[in-house]
This record gives C-alpha cells, sequence and structure tokens, in this order.
C-alpha cells in the first residue's frame, strides 16, 4: 500500500518556509497562527483520506482506540527518498570542520507525502491526548534556541516540565517503521506515556 497521488501536500507559505531555529519570535508567532488557521482543514483531510483509503474500518473519533487504525494504516504508507546532492551538501556545511568526513550524512530521508501524512497524523494524535487532558493547549517557545521544539508548535500543559511535539514523534516513529524496529502497538505507547507525563 502507498499513499496515493491525490492526498494533498501541505505546503507552507513561503514566506514561513524556513528553518524553526532561523525564525525569530515574530516569525514564529506567523508561523503558529498559520498552523492554528489549517488544523482543522487538514485533520478533515486526514480523516477523510483513511476512512476512504484504508482496507479496515477506521472511526475519526479521537479516542484512545482509534489511534490502533491509525498506525496500522501509518505504517503502510510511509516512505523515503534518497537524498539529493544538494540536500547532502547542505548538511556536510552545517557540521563543523572536525566533523566533516567523521559524522554520517544519510543517504535517504521520508519523502515529501510522509512528512505531510506524519504533520496530519502528528495532529490527530496531538488532538486526541488534548481532548483527553484537561488543560493541554497548542502553543510555542521561543525562550531559548538551545530548546529542541523552539519555535515548533507543541502541546503545552501549566505546570508540566515537558511539552509533546506531535509531529516531530510522528517523523521518528515513521523512522522506526521504516527500518522495521516499530513495535505494533508504538503509537498506543507514546499515547500511555504521554499522557501520564502530562495529566
Amino acid at each position: 500500500m502507498i499513499l496515493k497521488e491525490r492526498y494533498p501536500i501541505l505546503k507552507v507559505p513561503n514566506e514561513l518556509y524556513k528553518s524553526f531555529f532561523e525564525m525569530d519570535k515574530k516569525e514564529a508567532k506567523s508561523y503558529f497562527d498559520w498552523f492554528i488557521s489549517i488544523k482543522e482543514k487538514r485533520l478533515t483531510i486526514l480523516c477523510e483520506y483513511v476512512q476512504e483509503e484504508s482496507d479496515d474500518i477506521w472511526v475519526c473519533d479521537y479516542s484512545r482506540e482509534s489511534l490502533v487504525g491509525l498506525f496500522g494504516y501509518f505504517k503502510n504508507v510511509v516512505k523515503y527518498r534518497p537524498i539529493t546532492k544538494e540536500e547532502k551538501q547542505q548538511e556536510i556545511s552545517k557540521l563543523q570542520e572536525k566533523y566533516k568526513g567523521i559524522v554520517p550524512i544519510p543517504e535517504k530521508v521520508i519523502d515529501e507525502e510522509t512528512v505531510s501524512f506524519c504533520f496530519d497524523t502528528g495532529l490527530y494524535f496531538g488532538e486526541t491526548i488534548k481532548k483527553n487532558i484537561d488543560g493541554l493547549e497548542w502553543g510555542f517557545r521561543t525562550f531559548s534556541k538551545n530548546y529542541i521544539d523552539y519555535a515548533q508548535p507543541i502541546l503545552i500543559k501549566q505546570g508540566k516540565k515537558v511539552d509533546l511535539n506531535p509531529r516531530a514523534i510522528m517523523e521518528v516513529l515513521a523512522g522506526k517503521v521504516l527500518r522495521g524496529t516499530a513495535e505494533n502497538d508504538g503509537l498506543l505507547k507514546l499515547y500511555d506515556t504521554w499522557v501520564s507525563l502530562l495529566k
């Protein structure tokens, strides 16, 4: 099973298309506002697509149980593409001179459709947790560029020391699926872990 071409690719506006770590606070706010403005549309796209294309009946109800069917579909559609020469050079240029030739550069990355699918499934995963935990809200943080989720849309709960970046979680999970190291109940375990951390 592969994602069909008609799955709508996420298009970030040109003025917001840059590394999060290159954004200033104003740009981070603009990105977050855009994120909130497209959130419901992207969730609708995901739910309708999976319900139509999945071999199994899937109910898009933001329940813990719905993550089982979603992950079953997710595992079958994520894929890699070869890294381009330009991308490889960009990655090398980011390294300090002493690390060049030592730190390995990946030969492949998840493709554009998988990135979009991870964005959308991340939204669903995040909204599922949000609907089941009081006080959890979408936000972003720009207090330090050393913060791993700097400027990115995350789920925040006042009084908790951890924040949830659902998109990043789904991209990591996609990598595990493609390497054959993901557990069949991997998304459920992540849900249970994050609920226990954020409740």
